[in-house]
């Protein structure tokens, strides 16, 4: 049993390795997709992995007119329900790309317990 595991976890750290080197391939084709990743890993909570599904999930970051449009596109937007007189609280719209949601999510965690001044304001 502990031998097929093994076997297993090499297996999937082979995958892993040739999944990276074909991420870092198409990056280096692409100089455009590059300077995104880059830009975006320059933001407090955004790593590589965050910058790429941010990247992979939108197409490309220029294709939104505002960063309005793209908290829209993720359904990160705010939004009240009203019915006559009856008014509800606000939440998210959650009409959007789900896995861009929650990869924005984790990289606000992420900056929220970063040593850097966005960190430092969140924990105010």
């Amino acid at each position: 049993m502990l031998e097929v595991l093994t076997q297993l976890i090499k297996q999937l750290k082979e995958a892993q390795q040739a999944l990276e080197a074909c991420v870092q391939q198409t990056l280096d084709a692409q100089e455009k997709l590059q300077q995104e990743v880059q830009m975006l890993q320059s933001i407090p909570g955004i790593g590589p992995v965050v910058s790429l599904q941010l990247v992979a999930g939108t197409g490309s970051l220029s294709r939104f007119s505002s960063s309005a449009a793209l908290v829209c596109f993720v359904g990160m937007d705010v939004r009240m329900r009203q019915s006559g007189k009856h008014e509800a609280g606000r939440h998210l719209s959650k009409v959007g790309h789900a896995a861009l949601r929650k990869a924005a999510y984790q990289a606000a965690v992420a900056a929220s317990r970063s040593k850097s001044c966005l960190g430092c304001f969140i924990g105010r």
